[in-house]
Formats: C-alpha cells, structure tokens, sequence
C-alpha cells in the first residue's frame, strides 16, 4: 500500500493543515504496525477553533478535553 500526504506549504504554521484520525483509523493504522512511528511525530490539541472559509467568521471552538470527559463519564 503507498500513501501520498502533499504539503502546500515549505514550513509548519498555525494556520489549519492539520490532519485528524478517527478511532478506526489508528485502530487500522495499528493493524498495519505503522501507529507507533506515526505517533512520535504527533501533537495533542487542547481545542479547534471553526471559521468560516469565505468570511474569516469564528463559528465555533471544540474543547477536546471536555469532549474526552463526557466519553469517560459515559463509560462508567
């Protein structure tokens, strides 16, 4: 199996680009025995801010970490 991940920019910026994975996906990823190597180049976000593409509006903030308690507190 190839992968391609294509980078618009030359160097890291604070603005989007970031790309997430879903549970299944690490789940598949681990199957494959590439998690590992690929969590040694990852970093935790706290929150994720949602605008607008066309206005530039804040629409929204997501708190992971609250978002993480309430998936705790429900498997209890």
């Amino acid at each position: 199996m190839s992968c391609f991940v294509f980078e618009i920019r030359p160097e890291p910026t604070r603005i989007g680009g970031a790309i997430g994975l879903t549970e299944n996906a690490s789940r598949s990823l681990d199957h494959l025995g590439i998690l590992r190597k690929l969590q040694s180049l990852d970093c935790e976000i706290k929150t994720s801010d949602i605008k607008c593409y066309r206005t530039g509006k804040h629409l929204g903030t997501i708190d992971f970490d609250i978002l993480e308690e309430c998936k705790i507190a429900s498997s209890v």
